[in-house]
């Protein structure tokens, strides 16, 4: 339990980095390869866990950042990615993306906060708040229902294919497969139309000032709000 501790406080400590100018004990540990790093971090040492959070910590800070727009909430995914990291630190193999595993752990850790929001409206709102209040385009007036209207409204106006299998994926929770098969077309295109939805709805968000995090958020919330309309 001691050490357990002891290690939190370590990660602790190491967060400070964002806070801090590199020196050059960091420029010499980014020169030790991935592949030894990781190693060492299976066999449980420190100084290789600490070369793996320098190399990678300010990239993991800027794409945590980019969602959640808050210096401390990204703070707060750094820490507890890389505090996950460390307790699975024997498993953790040579042969995949280090990058790719951080990563994958933060937007579980970022989606679960959002999904436990979620369960209190009061919380909700208060998350959509402090998300737009930055915002030039978009009124702090603007409600909740305000946002699920707007999105409706854009995803009315994708082409007839798309926004079925849109609905399908994103608000009902269908599998690719399931739609490929009802719709007689090929997974690959449903990816297709998701990657394009998104991206038309990113960009749309994006012009009226809003943040992406807030579509996603309102997205994992509209299937349990209203159930979509079905084509036929």
């Amino acid at each position: 339990m001691g050490f357990e501790c002891d290690f939190t406080i370590f990660v602790s400590n190491v967060i400070s980095f964002h806070k801090q100018e590199v020196t050059s004990a960091m420029v010499d540990s980014n020169n030790n390869s991935e592949i030894t790093l990781i190693k060492g971090l299976n066999e449980g040492k420190h100084s290789s866990f600490k070369g793996l959070y320098v190399k990678y910590s300010p990239q993991l800070y800027s794409f945590s950042y980019d969602l959640l727009k808050s210096k401390d909430a990204a703070e707060d995914i750094v820490q507890e990615t890389f505090i996950k990291i460390w307790d699975r630190r024997s498993v953790i193999k040579t042969t995949g993306s280090f990058r790719s595993l951080l990563k994958t752990i933060a937007l579980n850790l970022i989606r679960h906060s959002y999904n436990n929001l979620s369960k209190e409206k009061d919380l909700k709102d208060e998350l959509l708040v402090q998300l737009v209040r930055d915002s030039e385009k978009f009124s702090l007036n603007d409600s909740y229902e305000d946002l699920l209207k707007k999105l409706e409204e854009l995803i009315e106006k994708m082409p007839e294919e798309r926004k079925l299998v849109f609905r399908k994926k994103k608000l009902e929770g269908e599998k690719a497969k399931d739609i490929a098969r009802d719709l007689n077309i090929s997974v690959k295109m449903i990816e297709y139309h998701i990657t394009k939805a998104m991206k038309y709805l990113r960009e749309e968000f994006k012009a009226l000032g809003i943040s992406s995090i807030v579509l996603h958020f309102i997205l994992s919330n509209m299937g349990k709000r209203r159930r979509p309309r079905t084509a036929k």
